[in-house]
């Protein structure tokens, strides 16, 4: 990312997978729209090789960050230590091109992955974060109590601490706001049965709030079944405003810069 030119935009999609290759297929086209339309963008590892793919398509992009990291859904159980040790590897080599750790995490809602692996690779994570003085980015889905528990134990280590595609409800953000946790809304807040999370999003401090389309996953109302993209952003950040009844356009960019170290 070039620095000089931050100022020129006006969105940060704190979360994509713009290396899927459906969006690949024409990502030049795509983000030379995005920056047309002043759309920073984080490009999200899940495993060693999208976290490497995250760090090359930041290198060629003006607006592209890359973070690295291993999503518990992507953990191997018979070889997830030896892809922790390739992990650490790869991140000694490219820790200079990486803004943040993740994403990671733990997630119960599939019954393949063991938590309690779950939770050694997640420990891990945190304790590279903390290593290397990263923000952390968390994937959580049906485990909040399992993560918040965890995170006690370092709460005073880790530098910042970002909850992608916040998906619960407000009594959890009053749990996580003890460690002054950043909480991410993409597309599930336009959907209607998503009144949860609207709730939770009206209590959350204005100074913590970032957006993401998790892309592309998670389109947004209408094209819920669509593919999404950066570009979604610019609705869901719409959504975001009419939610609170306040134009956080502005806020939620100097935010995402926040969390991210950039301004």
């Amino acid at each position: 990312m070039d620095r000089n030119e931050i100022s020129k935009y006006r969105y940060f999609d704190t979360h994509t997978h713009v290396y899927d290759p459906e969006l690949m297929e024409n990502f030049g086209t795509l983000n030379d729209a995005c920056i047309k339309q002043g759309i920073l963008i984080a490009v999200i590892g899940v495993d060693l090789a999208t976290s490497n793919q995250a760090v090359t398509i930041s290198q060629g992009c003006s607006n592209a960050i890359a973070t690295a990291g291993i999503h518990p859904l992507e953990i191997k159980p018979r070889t997830y230590q030896e892809d922790l040790n390739n992990f650490q590897i790869f991140l000694t080599k490219n820790i200079q091109n990486i803004s943040a750790i993740g994403e990671v995490g733990l997630d119960y809602h599939y019954k393949n992955i063991d938590p309690e692996i779950q939770k050694i690779v997640f420990i891990k994570m945190i304790e590279t974060a903390i290593k290397y003085k990263k923000p952390i980015i968390l994937h959580v889905r049906e485990a909040y109590e399992d993560c918040f528990n965890i995170l006690l134990n370092y709460q005073h280590q880790l530098e910042k601490i970002l909850i992608h595609c916040y998906d619960t409800n407000a009594e959890w953000v009053k749990k996580f706001n003890q460690f002054n946790c950043f909480y991410a809304i993409g597309g599930k807040i336009t959907y209607p049965e998503a009144d949860y999370l609207r709730e939770a999003l009206r209590t959350m401090p204005r100074n913590r709030i970032v957006s993401e389309t998790d892309c592309p996953y998670l389109c947004p109302e209408p094209e819920r079944k669509g593919i999404n993209s950066p570009l979604n952003i610019i609705p869901i950040v719409e959504k975001i405003n009419a939610v609170v009844e306040e134009d956080l356009t502005d806020q939620l960019l100097i935010n995402a810069l926040n969390f991210f170290n950039l301004n």
